[in-house]
């Protein structure tokens, strides 16, 4: 994989109509390249420069995914 950017995941399970809250430790997170994963690196928290949210349910169909906040520790 060297040169090929790399992606952190994890996780979570939404449910329409209900406000959840969702914490995610970083330690969590497990990398993955065109969503396949991978065995490390660790998530080297010094070089995250952005963050994104997808769904993954193989569902056609509208959806919708409010956040009201989110932060960073």
């Amino acid at each position: 994989m060297r040169g090929a950017e790399i992606s952190y995941w994890d996780d979570f399970d939404t449910r329409a109509a209900e406000w959840a809250t969702v914490d995610i430790p970083f330690s969590h997170f497990i990398p993955r390249y065109r969503g396949m994963r991978l065995e490390g690196p660790v998530l080297d928290l010094a070089s995250v420069s952005d963050m994104g949210v997808m769904i993954y349910d193989k569902l056609k169909g509208p959806f919708q995914l409010r956040m009201a906040t989110v932060h960073a520790r």
